[in-house]
């Protein structure tokens, strides 16, 4: 049967499809969309709401349907809680392979948007993965949109990235999952993966232990920098919600959600002209806020540091969001790259620490240590260590990363971070009225609370 030009996949939504066995498929609209690969739509099937994934192309989309196929019959021989399978094959017709499931409604709001919502998600989630696991399923994608809530319990509708095992996943496999869960779901904060850890080894009765949840937490952290290392290189070429734009000299990389074009044109003059080599940073008021304007010498470095303070975002480090990283191409310009990032009301340490009580310095050196040692988990530390590095945010009074450029990636080799936190302890000692052995014993509190082993290497 040749393939009819009027029915392609971006072209299916209200159309009706004869299938191979005699049924008709009647399509409505379009639900998701994966450009040149996948396409999903609502249906009517023999009398069944059902959601129609079509696969685009006989040759390149086969072994994708096949996976997702295989996946989906995998969830319901385990029996976790999935949609039916209503029918699969080719469809001449539409060019495309097709894969039929039961429309689920989601009951509550889906996907989660508020901390309440997404924190009850969380539990959810979590039980949902204990019955997987125990029922010998891996669920590489773990995405929300991957699971519909219905009836108290999550629905997995989505078999891609679907694996089974004969038998029940054990504990060094289970937690490899979990792992893979928090790793790539960066909205999780640490007490939230502390938290789903203990619940996750309550719903298969397991033991916790420490040393195996802070192995987890290395390896979640290190995984987020991995994952966070990609998706900036991908920003840089103008990947997702960033856009890359030319304003004369400048070529500009700008986030959509954080600055209007509009507003890039009213920013980029004070950025754009060439400044004298007294530049120094300064703020710029919008209507969307207050833009903090950093200049660099080499664009080079511009870049850098918007790659790390996109990182440390990624991986939910207090810092300035970056909006928009200006560089000048041309080689004689002698500041070559400006960093636009969101202002916070913040002042330097220098400024902060004198004018405050000894509680409230200790408060602060505590939120610095407790910083340093989220850096550390994800396997980050400071290159050089200077105490201008931080800034305290003085409407909300925490601590927040200044300058993270000037964060590397940890080698071989290189020593503990309480190194880190020695080096501080005597650069901080100077604006405050607390001493150095204080200020030691604070920082490598704050650091104890995320890395507990900085109390036993401190006391070695």
């Amino acid at each position: 049967m040749s393939v009819d030009p009027d029915y392609h996949p971006e072209s299916l939504a209200g159309r009706t499809l004869p299938l191979p066995d005699g049924d008709t498929l009647k399509l409505g609209e379009e639900i998701q969309r994966y450009p040149g690969k996948r396409v999903l739509l609502r249906g009517r099937l023999v009398g069944c709401d059902v959601v129609a994934k079509f696969y685009i192309g006989r040759l390149r989309g086969a072994w994708e349907w096949y996976r997702g196929l295989r996946g989906t019959r995998a969830l319901s021989a385990a029996g976790v809680p999935s949609p039916a399978l209503r029918w699969s094959g080719y469809v001449a017709a539409a060019g495309a392979w097709l894969t039929a499931i039961d429309y689920i409604e989601p009951d509550r709001a889906w996907p989660p948007a508020s901390d309440t919502e997404q924190a009850a998600a969380h539990d959810d989630l979590l039980i949902a993965l204990a019955e997987h696991h125990a029922a010998g399923i891996i669920q590489n994608d773990l995405n929300w949109t991957n699971f519909i809530p219905r009836d108290g319990r999550l629905q997995s509708i989505d078999g891609d990235r679907v694996h089974r095992r004969r038998a029940p996943l054990g504990r060094a496999l289970s937690l490899r999952n979990l792992r893979r869960l928090y790793a790539y779901k960066a909205d999780f904060h640490l007490d939230d993966i502390r938290a789903g850890y203990h619940a996750y080894c309550a719903h298969r009765a397991w033991q916790p232990d420490a040393a195996e949840l802070q192995r987890l937490l290395e390896q979640v952290f290190r995984e987020r920098r991995q994952v966070g290392e990609r998706f900036v290189r991908r920003s840089l070429a103008g990947w997702k919600h960033f856009e890359r734009e030319r304003i004369g000299s400048w070529h500009a990389l700008r986030d959509r959600r954080r600055l209007g074009h509009h507003d890039l044109f009213a920013i980029a003059p004070a950025a754009g002209t060439r400044p004298s080599a007294e530049a120094s940073e300064h703020h710029r008021k919008l209507e969307r806020g207050t833009f903090r304007l950093r200049p660099f010498h080499r664009r080079w470095d511009a870049r850098r540091a918007w790659q790390r303070a996109l990182l440390c975002r990624r991986l939910r480090i207090p810092a300035e969001r970056p909006a928009v990283l200006l560089e000048d191409k041309r080689v004689r310009s002698h500041v070559g790259g400006w960093l636009i990032t969101c202002a916070h009301s913040a002042d330097t340490l220098s400024t902060v620490l004198p004018g405050r009580t000894a509680n409230q310095q200790e408060a602060i050196i505590t939120a610095i240590g407790r910083l340093t040692g989220l850096l550390a988990l994800a396997g980050l530390r400071f290159s050089p260590i200077s105490a201008t590095q931080f800034a305290v945010d003085t409407e909300a009074d925490t601590v927040l990363l200044r300058t993270p450029e000037a964060t590397r990636v940890t080698r071989r080799g290189d020593t503990g971070a309480s190194g880190d936190l020695t080096a501080l302890a005597a650069l901080l000692a100077a604006d405050t009225t607390i001493e150095r052995n204080a200020i030691a014993r604070a920082l490598t509190r704050g650091m104890a609370a995320v890395v507990p082993a900085a109390d036993e290497e401190r006391s070695a």
